[in-house]
Formats: structure tokens, C-alpha cells, sequence
């Protein structure tokens, strides 16, 4: 876990390198998706200092929670050019309150979505590609855009997993999903 309970704050900076990225994974000599279990940015995690760059993370996704390799509740860390390989599950789950950073990373082998998270969660997701997932998609699940997004061209495609509703409770602007040219979004 990376935070604790209401007033114990935490960080993860793992900065690796292209040459020397840090590595993530099991002790197993020959281990499967699941082999460990998953890093969990809790409410407590101080987003702002939480960095995850040039990071191998692999066969992770035994856990409760989703079943994922990175777990993010209400937290809002930064992912960039890692890799997220062979996860039990999916390989990046955000809940419907994380404004998480996932820039320039590869998803391979996951055995659900390389990424799942809410309608307000992917403008800040660019420059994904995988392979090997399933599906091979990053997943948007229902929900409601609440302010103006762009969702962002991606070479994996957006699929839409459940009811999707573009409003503003405010009543006081219109809230608006900008899709950039090129993207795929499919409907479940």
C-alpha cells in the first residue's frame, strides 16, 4: 500500500531509466500472471510526489481488488514509458474518483483490460499501446462526463462498457467529450 488509513500519507518514486528501468515482479524462478499481488495507491498517497517512470511491472494481479497490477482509490499518481505485462487481471484499474497520469506505457499479456478507469479518467491517458490483453482496449466503464474531456488518439482502441451520459448537474455550462480524429471507441 502507498498511504494508510485517514492521516498517514505516502509516496512511491521509482525512477528508472530506458538503459536501467526498475523492475516489478515476482521471486519465481518461472511465475505466472498472479504470481504477486498488486501496488495500491490509497486517498493517503501524495499524488504529487508519487512518479513511476521507465518501471517493468510483471505478473502481478493477485489481489481482492479487481484483480490488477496497479490499484488506484482516489489517488492520482503519474505512469510513464513503463511496461505493464502478464497480470492476472487487468493491468491498471482506477476507480471512479483517480485523475491518474498513464503516459507513453505498453500493456502486454493481461489477462482482462490493459487499463480500466471512469469517463473522467482518460484524458489524462495518452500514447498507450499493447498487445496480447483481453481485450486488447482500454476500458471506459459507465459513467458520467461531468466537465469538458478530450479523449486522446490511442493505438488501443476506448471501449465502452457500460451506459455513458455527458452532463452537467450544475446546470450552470454544458458539459462536452471532445474525441480527437483517429480514435476508436466501441460499444459492449
Amino acid at each position: 500500500y502507498v498511504g494508510k488509513a485517514s492521516d498517514y500519507r505516502g509516496a512511491l518514486i521509482a525512477q528508472g531509466t530506458q538503459a536501467q528501468p526498475i523492475t516489478f515482479a515476482s521471486n519465481l524462478t518461472s511465475p505466472s500472471p498472479g504470481a504477486w499481488n498488486s501496488i495500491y495507491f490509497r486517498p493517503q498517497t501524495n499524488s504529487t510526489l508519487t512518479e513511476l517512470t521507465y518501471c517493468n511491472f510483471a505478473y502481478g494481479g493477485n489481489s481482492s481488488l479487481y484483480n490488477t497490477t496497479l490499484y488506484f482509490e482516489s489517488s492520482s499518481p503519474t505512469v510513464t514509458n513503463s511496461i505493464i505485462s502478464n497480470s492476472a487481471g487487468y493491468g491498471v484499474y482506477s476507480d471512479n474518483y483517480s485523475g491518474l497520469t498513464l503516459t507513453a506505457n505498453t500493456y502486454s499479456n493481461n489477462v482482462l483490460y490493459p487499463i480500466s478507469t471512469n469517463p473522467n479518467g482518460v484524458f489524462n491517458i495518452t500514447q498507450s499501446t499493447g498487445s496480447g490483453n483481453n481485450p486488447n482496449a482500454i476500458e471506459v466503464r459507465g459513467g458520467e462526463v461531468t466537465s469538458d474531456i478530450t479523449w486522446q488518439r490511442q493505438d488501443l482502441p476506448y471501449e465502452v462498457s457500460s451506459n455513458l451520459t455527458i452532463c452537467d448537474y450544475n446546470q450552470t455550462q454544458t458539459a462536452t467529450l471532445d474525441i480527437n480524429p483517429g480514435t476508436q471507441v466501441r460499444f459492449r
